[in-house]
C-alpha cells in the first residue's frame, strides 16, 4: 500500500484503517493527552483498547471521546494492587493483551544527575525502582509472539 500525505505532513487515514483489527490494547495513562489520541487511534485501527488513569471522571469522559471498543479501568500503574486487577479484567474481559502503550508517567523537575532513584519491594521481595514493578507487570502481562510495547515516557511509574 502506498502511503499519501495531507498537507500537515500526517498519513491519510485510510492508509491505517484495519491495522490493528483483532488487537487487544493498554493504553496506560489512557485519559489524556497523548494516550487518549492513541486510544482513539488504535481504536480506529481496529483494536479493542483498555485505558487506565488515577481519576475516574476523566476516565468517563476519556470513554465518551473514543466511544466504542474501550474499557476504563481506575487504577495507579505505580501500585501493585492496582496492576493485578486491572490484568484479571482483561483477562476475565477479552483472555489475551498484544499491545501495552506504556503512557503513564510523572514530571519532576531537576538539574540532571541530581534525583536519586526511589526503591520499593516487590511481591518477590525484590528492590527495585518505583517505576520498574509496572513496566515488569506490563511486559509480563503480554503473551504471544506477535505482542508488542511501546513506552513514551522514560520515567514511566
Amino acid at each position: 500500500m502506498s502511503a499519501e500525505w495531507d498537507a500537515c505532513g500526517t498519513y491519510l487515514e485510510e492508509d491505517f484503517m484495519g491495522k490493528l483489527d483483532g488487537k487487544i490494547a493498554l493504553i496506560t495513562g489512557g485519559n489524556s493527552g497523548i494516550g487518549l489520541a492513541t486510544a482513539k487511534r488504535f481504536v480506529q485501527e481496529g483494536a479493542y483498547v483498555f485505558i487506565t488513569g488515577r481519576t475516574q471522571s476523566k476516565l468517563d469522559e476519556a470513554v465518551k471521546q473514543v466511544g466504542s471498543n474501550v474499557t476504563a479501568v481506575q487504577g495507579d500503574v505505580a501500585k501493585l494492587g492496582d496492576l493485578d486487577r486491572l490484568f484479571e479484567q482483561i483477562k476475565k474481559d477479552k483472555g489475551q493483551l498484544d499491545i501495552v502503550f506504556a503512557n503513564a508517567g510523572i514530571a519532576k523537575y531537576a538539574p540532571l544527575g541530581t534525583t536519586a532513584p526511589c526503591t520499593r519491594k516487590t511481591h518477590s521481595g525484590k528492590l527495585l525502582c518505583a517505576r520498574c514493578p509496572s513496566r515488569h507487570h506490563l511486559l509480563r502481562a503480554l503473551h504471544g509472539e506477535h505482542s508488542s510495547a511501546v513506552r513514551t515516557n522514560p520515567e514511566i511509574r
